[in-house]
Order: structure tokens, then sequence, then C-alpha cells
């Protein structure tokens, strides 16, 4: 049900190279914990996961066999780099500008970001590192 999402996530993330240069291109697709070792110039981790999915269907309407997904994923970013939280900012911001207005449309299924928040704030307990969160509303359309 997710699949689709989270590979228009990694994607989106992965082909912009000014976010590539912050992050290094680490990407998973899982949380980051918090006490792992931030190693590189970036000290930074991007980790995507869902947070909550429903499906619905429309086998008995006009839209006859499309399957509507609504799904709230998280991107958890962990930095280590610098010794205040403007570095996460950074990230979570160019993040941000990415996915505003973000879409996919492909002849199998479309999906499209509705909502945007985001928030960051030292790890706990606190070791020096930031922890921010965007957190995206999706809308997947799949023609089952």
């Amino acid at each position: 049900m997710t699949d689709n999402i989270t590979k228009f996530i990694m994607d989106t993330m992965v082909a912009d190279p000014v976010l590539n240069s912050l992050t290094e291109s680490k990407y998973r697709a899982e949380y980051p914990r918090t006490d792992m070792l931030l190693n590189g110039t970036s000290k930074t981790v991007v980790g995507v996961v869902p947070l909550k999915v429903s499906t619905t269907s429309y086998f008995l309407s006009t839209y006859r066999s499309l399957i509507k997904t609504e799904a709230d994923f998280q991107i958890v970013v962990l930095c280590g780099k610098g010794q205040t939280d403007a570095y996460c900012w950074s990230v979570i911001n160019r993040m941000h500008k990415l996915f505003q207005d973000a879409e996919h449309i492909e002849t199998t299924y479309r999906i499209f970001v509705n909502s945007i928040s985001e928030e960051v704030k030292p790890d706990q307990p606190y070791m020096g590192n930031w922890l921010g969160t965007l957190t995206l509303s999706i809308i997947e359309f799949d023609p089952k």
C-alpha cells in the first residue's frame, strides 16, 4: 500500500543535488536511531516512515475500481553538525521546498502532497544532536 509513496519520497530527495550535499545522500526507509554514530562532514542521516495509512475503494461509484490511499509520512532528520539547530533547520527547510505542492503522476498511480508540518528539537536524552521532523499528508490514487 505504501510502497509507491515511499518510493516517491525517496526519489524526490535523491534527485535534489542541494539536499544530497546537505545530507551526503544518507537516506533510509526506517527511523534513524538517535544513538547512532553520525559521521561524514554533514553528520546527518534521514529516515522515512509511514505514520498512518487509510484506504478507500470506490467500487460502486463512477470512479469504479479506484483505490484512494491517504497517508501521513514522517521524514526524520538526525543532525550532529554545529552547536545549534540551524543546520537541521536548513535540511528541513530544503525538504519543505521540495515537497511543497509536489506530485507524481504516472499511468498506474498518482501521488499528491496535501500538507506539510515541521519541527526541530534536541534529541532526548540530549547528546548534542538535533532531531528534525517533516510530516507529509499524502493522497495516492491507484486505479486497481
